[in-house]
């Protein structure tokens, strides 16, 4: 961790991240010269799944996926202008918690994708979502037109790091006839306000990737601590709405599966790392 914000001792201070880790080295140096201190930074891509449970003494007791969500909730709590955002962007969009289903696409990780590959991931986490809600109304119902019909009314949320990735499965979504498909990324040469059309001239929006700034592809680390805290607020924004959906298909970068883990609902999911092909059904 780091130390918080100076606000109290001087109201002139830098609370950049950078500069809060360099008061914590200050600190720790001080207070604990004689002494050795160990930190340690892990990253796991399962986020500490396979060990929580390797731990459990009994197969009854609770797993990581049923506990995360209640330990999440009592350690951590939006700060109030992170609260205010999440409710604002439910309100804009009108979404409902629980009511709306989610996909959340991943179009920059390590390596910027091409368009082929945008529109063909597109595609699929739509093709996806429709699977996996079939599945889920099939246990219900044997009507599959109208199990069609309801799943093409449900409302879908979809968040991306990317524009084009984000606008290609709103429209492809449109197309195949789900008719309240939203998105909250936009760019900043669409002046009408409607963040659900796509302008295909317009450049990309220098998004600010909370591990590594916004040079996330040419590798600059370090660039993520230049930042005060409120811009960052965006990534935990779009988190928190993700994890309210009552249903999510994601890819890479466990973004997705993060607010999965918040979820109420944290089977129905659909990782498509796993299930890489999803066709959408054909009439009989």
């Amino acid at each position: 961790g780091y130390l918080a914000p100076d606000e109290g001792h001087n109201k002139n201070a830098d609370n950049s991240l950078s500069a809060r880790l360099e008061r914590r080295d200050r600190h720790l140096q001080q207070h604990y010269n004689d002494q050795r201190v160990i930190s340690i930074r892990y990253q796991s891509h399962n986020h500490g799944r396979l060990q929580y449970d390797a731990l459990r003494a009994t197969d009854d007791e609770p797993s990581y996926d049923q506990v995360f969500r209640q330990v999440w909730y009592s350690v951590f709590v939006p700060t109030p202008p992170v609260q205010a955002q999440i409710d604002e962007r439910l309100g804009e969009l009108q979404l409902q918690p629980g009511r709306y289903q989610a996909i959340h696409i991943r179009s920059q990780y390590i390596q910027e994708w091409k368009q082929a590959r945008i529109a063909s991931f597109a595609q699929s986490t739509v093709h996806c979502l429709h699977q996996l809600l079939a599945n889920q109304q099939q246990q219900q119902s044997e009507d599959k037109d109208k199990d069609d019909k309801r799943i093409l009314n449900t409302t879908v949320f979809v968040s991306s790091d990317g524009v084009d990735a984000a606008h290609a499965a709103v429209q492809y979504a449109r197309q195949r006839g789900w008719h309240q498909v939203v998105t909250d990324v936009d760019d900043d040469n669409n002046n009408d306000n409607d963040s659900n059309t796509t302008n295909t001239t317009a450049p990309q929006v220098t998004h600010l990737h909370l591990d590594r700034g916004h040079h996330f592809l040419s590798q600059r680390p370090r660039e993520w601590t230049q930042h005060e805290a409120p811009h960052y607020y965006d990534t935990f924004v779009d988190l928190y709405v993700l994890s309210h959906a009552q249903c999510i298909v994601f890819g890479f970068g466990n973004y997705g599966r993060w607010a999965n883990l918040m979820s109420t609902n944290v089977n129905c999911h659909l990782d498509m790392r796993v299930e890489r092909t999803c066709t959408w059904p054909q009439k009989p």
